[in-house]
């Protein structure tokens, strides 16, 4: 069961993102698990961008409630965790890049009149091939990979995260991980500012280190 607490807890890596309560509905299982989880306040989540005059830094600034997740196990595939209907949502408003008018161009590029909301859905967690992950091994760090589907500004696209996770403490974990992504695969033309002279370039980069601990 150590083992494949460890395993679930990548769920709580997206949470990061989200702010309100994982919703979970798991339809066929050979195994399910359900647990609550809290992220501390020692977490980290920001994005970083660059324009051609200067570079940008938008930080997550959410108190996140406790939550619960549930996750389904293979009796014979044990490096493999597989969600269903698992959404988690961050409000776009939320992101503070440090100046009003920057807060302001964000929000238009991410529509978020329309689309007030990033959904964010977790599929599936895995070990990375040939790893031994026994609870005493998150002493250490150890590399797994999550497969999610990010909506953003109304496009949907699959997202793959490569995290390192180590356990702190009792039902306490740390997750590491850094993806880039393109605001033009989501539809998003990148912003501008003082009518055309300073742009924001396509490409950002989403930064995660989270603490976490498992609720009894």
């Amino acid at each position: 069961m150590a083992t494949l607490k460890s395993i679930a807890l990548i769920s709580a890596l997206i949470s990061c993102l989200a702010q309100g309560q994982l919703m979970p509905a798991i339809h066929t299982s050979d195994s399910i698990y359900n647990r609550s989880y809290r992220i501390l306040d020692e977490s980290k989540l920001f994005l970083e961008g660059t324009s051609n005059v200067n570079e940008f830094k938008c930080s997550c600034k959410e108190d996140f409630p406790v939550a619960t997740f549930t996750f389904e196990n293979s009796e014979s595939n044990l490096t493999s965790v597989r969600f269903s209907d698992t959404r988690l949502t961050l409000k776009t408003r939320s992101l503070e890049c440090g100046n009003r008018m920057m807060n302001k161009d964000l929000q238009k590029a991410l529509k978020a009149e329309t689309f007030p909301n990033i959904v964010i859905q977790l599929s599936e967690a895995n070990l990375r091939a040939n790893t031994f992950f026994p609870d005493q091994v998150l002493a250490g760090w150890t590399p797994m990979t999550a497969q999610t589907y990010i909506s953003i500004a109304g496009q949907t696209r699959k997202v793959r995260l490569d995290i390192n996770v180590q356990k702190t403490g009792h039902d306490k974990y740390r997750f590491t991980a850094s993806k880039e992504l393109h605001m033009t695969d989501f539809g998003i033309d990148p912003p501008t500012a003082l009518l055309g002279l300073v742009k924001v370039n396509d490409r950002i980069t989403i930064n995660l280190d989270l603490t976490v601990a498992l609720m009894d």
